[in-house]
């Protein structure tokens, strides 16, 4: 299996973020402010119930901060990174969300300032808002309904370790009506089915670049 910014590979069918333009820019209200950490915090259940089966630890790291001292911050990639951590055991659910802390990091929130050069590229275009699996034996492509103003991160699959024919699928979904942000699980063979479940995150996590499962 092979995990890309966007698409993720599996032997039975592609799985995709793609593109679907929304009406507004909601996304860009995940990162007006920089995001705020959180501790080690049970997460509160939305909806649905978590898998039975689900055991492990989701992360995903990202930009967090694309502004300092006033002044913004003009790619992704020269925002300071946050890495956040979801972990499943005995049907709870456990996230922290902390700042990656390098020396550059420490200088500058010290300082309350840039100190290094950061590029100009502009990050205002629409970001994806839809996923979508595509089966290669029956050739169908079927696309999970966010609803409007939602937008999801990479579509991270994750086994039953006791039953390897089930797996399940975790995205983080910034939604731009409520400013929250969320994990939901769906049931990988399914879709364009409701989530299995909905975690609630104690603050906004901006779109992220990857992120991986690590089984228990």
């Amino acid at each position: 299996m092979q995990v890309c910014t966007s698409t993720i590979y599996q032997p039975k069918f592609d799985m995709h973020t793609i593109e679907k333009k929304s009406t507004t820019k909601a996304w860009a209200g995940a990162i007006a402010k920089p995001a705020k950490e959180f501790p080690p915090t049970q997460l509160p259940i939305i909806s649905g119930k978590i898998p039975d089966g689900l055991r492990g630890t989701l992360y995903r790291n990202g930009p967090a901060r694309l502004e300092r001292g006033g002044i913004r911050m003009g790619h992704w990639f020269d925002g300071d990174g946050a890495i956040l951590a979801v972990n499943f055991t005995d049907a709870i659910a456990t996230g922290v969300y902390r700042y990656v802390q390098t020396s550059g990091y420490q200088e500058e929130a010290a300082a309350g300032k840039l100190l290094t050069f950061r590029s100009e590229t502009d990050i205002s275009q629409e970001v994806p808002n839809a996923i979508a699996r595509f089966d290669n034996k029956t050739e169908t492509l079927t696309e999970a309904d966010l609803g409007e103003n939602r937008y999801p991160s990479e579509p991270i699959p994750a086994q039953d370790s006791q039953n390897p024919a089930q797996s399940w699928l975790l995205t983080v979904v910034y939604d731009g009506n409520s400013h929250t942000s969320e994990v939901w699980i769906f049931d990988s063979d399914r879709l364009d089915a409701e989530p299995l479940c909905k975690l609630g995150l104690p603050s906004v996590i901006p779109h992220g670049f990857h992120g991986t499962w690590n089984p228990a």
